[in-house]
């Protein structure tokens, strides 16, 4: 191999899979086929119109902390995996038709031709963030609905990498959950603080209106032992199951438990649900009584 497309290979490479490139071959091979299918294997070009644009989306990826892997696993490809397509499919690939952006990759069943076909959908700069999470598919899949198609079944499994350098399917949500870790993992104070600040606007913790379940919440907190637990089941009334708000909320109350409980009760205070805060010392002064006996 020529020394400069060996170095052009060996920057994407490293910028994609870091200390684990060497494992990475496949990928190697898929990037000398880009290149001389679309390039006709002039490396300047392929250098400058998509090494580059790609190393810059990796840059604008990492910097705001979206996981373009895990602990465990590749979660962005440089090349279409090589690997038979079953139905549920999916995975993130850099921009080949347009280099520079992202592309989430599905498969879909062809009812016509009785076949499963590979489509390709945009994810805007805007929508980086959510697009590694549970809700963002789940709206692809309700658009699919909406439109005479079968969604339910799509973007089920996440087609990834791992450390060895073998292709493998993780389940969506599993994966999800991990990458939303990484996200919030990654987040500066500043951008935590922009988010809570955000979060406080929102009206997540409005009552039913049909009558005030504070007292059933403060029951919660007791048979669960848990102000956190309690919280999440307060807010999961209030938003929709699976949101981006509410799984950012789970994870910071994993984080630092004395955020959410903290936070609630500013809130409550300030609208001068006094009884609801009651509720909540209670439970905790229960809670604390338990364990004080248990210790006796």
């Amino acid at each position: 191999m020529d020394p400069t497309m060996a170095d052009v290979m060996k920057i994407l490479i490293e910028a994609c899979f870091g200390e684990n490139s060497a494992k990475y071959r496949k990928t190697e091979k898929g990037l000398r086929q880009i290149l001389q299918t679309e390039y006709n294997d002039n490396i300047e070009n392929f250098r400058q119109r998509f090494v580059q644009p790609t190393l810059q989306l990796l840059t604008t990826l990492q910097n705001q902390g979206i996981p373009v892997s895990t602990p465990k696993y590749q979660l962005v490809h440089l090349v279409s995996p090589d690997i038979t397509y079953e139905a549920g499919d999916m995975f993130f690939q850099v921009g080949q038709s347009k280099p520079g952006t992202l592309s989430l990759k599905f498969t879909k069943y062809d009812n016509v031709r009785n076949v499963i076909r590979l489509q390709n959908s945009h994810v805007p700069e805007k929508d980086y963030r959510t697009a590694f999470t549970d809700q963002y598919l789940q709206d692809l899949r309700t658009l699919a609905s909406n439109t005479g198609n079968i969604g339910d079944v799509l973007m089920r499994t996440c087609i990834v990498i791992t450390k060895d350098g073998a292709v493998a399917r993780v389940g969506t949500s599993s994966i999800m959950e991990e990458t939303n870790m990484n996200v919030i993992g990654n987040m500066t104070p500043e951008q935590k603080s922009a988010i809570a600040e955000k979060l406080d606007k929102e009206p997540v913790l409005r009552t039913s209106g049909d009558r005030d379940d504070w007292l059933a919440l403060a029951e919660r907190l007791e048979a669960e032992e848990t102000l956190e637990e309690g919280f999440r089941a307060k807010m999961n009334a209030c938003t929709t199951p699976g949101s981006p708000t509410m799984k950012l909320l789970e994870v910071l109350g994993r984080r630092d438990p004395r955020y959410p409980t903290t936070r609630l009760l500013d809130h409550l205070r300030q609208m001068g649900r006094n009884d609801a805060v009651d509720a909540f010392n209670h439970a905790k002064e229960t809670k604390r009584k338990k364990v004080v006996v248990y210790r006796l």
